[in-house]
């Protein structure tokens, strides 16, 4: 399992706090004092506004915030200097599911949709290539399996994170294609179905923006790599995997698009202009489809 909590780099993170008070102030600053690889915090209760400077995965910070009660966004991610060499984020939802003819609309199904996981990357040096990936995931199979009255005995699988070929997240891994970079192999908590990686990674965002990650069994990614070496023909070993991998694979895939994202300071908006809510109202409706 990685779980590593901490880089080898600072960088710093942006975080939109929705405090009112001086007693929201101090609310904050209790929860980040006992977190390890903070090495400076500034609160601005104006702007409502929390910067973090450190090692510590932006989820763990978040998470901190969080538990005081208070709504919490992330902002934006940039270097320690404060320079912005590039930011990326992946919302990893559940498939669509298969458009039955006229039993629901393109809307209805989209909203269907559920977020089980986000993985945040800030590219922390062009020289060298370095990025930084906090990844968080609430895999959704696992929430009935533990409510189960006889619980299997079944080891726990692992689950391969990578960057796909294509952007294209309809029916993966069939529409997305290929692995392009591997990035994790993640083994969720076998009780809650909880799983985070926050790592190094030697890659430029340049090469997965408008990509798709994909989270897939371990052992479907495997058996797709058999069949494809066994004939030699990537499309053909695609077209195969449809049938090995059945409902069960479309169940236990994740994937999302990976799409720039604000820097540290680079995000002043307060008001989305397609919907014409606050990012306040924002965050909630994302939470509200978010199950992690």
């Amino acid at each position: 399992m990685v779980n590593e909590t901490r880089s080898s780099v600072s960088f710093k993170t942006e975080f939109a706090v929705d405090m009112t008070c001086q007693s929201c102030v101090s609310a904050v600053k209790n929860a980040l004092k006992p977190i390890e690889g903070i090495e400076s915090y500034d609160i601005d209760l104006e702007n409502k506004q929390v910067v973090v400077t450190g090692r510590a995965a932006p989820s763990i910070l978040c998470r901190a915030l969080k538990d005081t009660g208070r709504q919490v966004l992330v902002r934006g991610s940039g270097t320690a200097s404060g320079t912005h060499e590039g930011a990326a984020v992946a919302i990893l939802e559940t498939p669509l599911p298969d458009i039955a003819s006229g039993s629901a609309t393109t809307r209805q199904l989209e909203e269907s949709q559920q977020v089980h996981g986000i993985a945040r990357m800030v590219q922390v040096s062009t020289s060298p290539v370095l990025l930084l990936m906090d990844l968080t995931i609430s895999f959704p199979e696992f929430a009935s399996k533990a409510a189960s009255p006889s619980p299997s005995t079944a080891p726990t699988p692992s689950y391969d994170v990578y960057v796909a070929r294509t952007g294209d997240v309809t029916s993966p891994p069939t529409t997305t294609g290929p692995v392009h970079l591997p990035l994790a192999t993640i083994t969720p908590d076998p009780r809650t179905g909880y799983a985070d990686a926050f790592i190094e990674l030697p890659i430029g965002l340049w090469d997965i923006v408008g990509r798709a990650m994909v989270v897939e069994p371990t052992e479907d990614v495997r058996r797709r790599q058999r069949l494809a070496e066994a004939r030699g023909r990537v499309e053909e070993a695609e077209r195969e995997v449809r049938g090995v991998i059945g409902s069960r694979g479309r169940l236990g895939i994740l994937a999302g698009v990976i799409a720039r994202s604000a820097g540290a300071w680079g995000n002043e908006k307060t008001v989305c202009a397609c919907s014409g809510k606050t990012m306040w109202e924002e965050g909630r409706m994302m939470e509200s489809k978010s199950r992690i």
